[in-house]
């Protein structure tokens, strides 16, 4: 079996700086940390995050990280949107466990509904909506489009 390949380094480097910020120098340190918390994230998981091997990080997976860095779940899910996706939701900037708001940038009615619906759903059906809306983005994005039309 061959090396998995790079999907993102950009979004590896996020979650590598999340991790500093956070105040762990190394991605076993906070695997440690994060066992002895009871917080379901290995180290094997942060090594492919942070290498830019994971496509697309599981909501549980998010949900860890959040708990274990200390940011809010929603933040990490609009950044990681906002890099994957070029979608912007509400903007914040990570400074160790403060969350600075940004100027405010205009989000479209559609992506402030997705938000909101997110925030009142219990987890799983949270990790169902988030399922659609990734098939919904990728489908519809112009890589998508000019499969489809070739």
């Amino acid at each position: 079996m061959g090396e998995r390949p790079t999907f993102d380094a950009d979004l590896g480097h996020y979650f590598a700086s999340l991790r500093a910020a956070a105040g762990f120098a190394s991605q076993r340190q906070a695997a440690l940390l994060a066992r002895k918390r009871g917080i379901q994230v290995s180290y094997q998981q942060l090594q492919r995050l942070e290498a830019g091997k994971t496509k697309a990080p599981d909501v549980s997976l998010l949900r860890s990280l959040s708990r274990l860095y200390g940011i809010g779940f929603e933040v990490l899910l609009s950044e990681l949107w906002r890099r994957q996706y070029e979608v912007s939701v509400e903007p914040t900037a990570i400074k160790r466990d403060k969350v600075v708001p940004r100027p405010p940038v205009v989000i479209r009615p559609q992506e402030a509904a997705v938000i909101e619906l997110m925030r009142r759903l219990p987890a799983a059906k949270q990790e169902h909506l988030l399922r659609l809306v990734r098939d919904f983005i990728e489908s519809h994005s112009p890589l998508a489009r000019a499969k489809e039309g070739a």
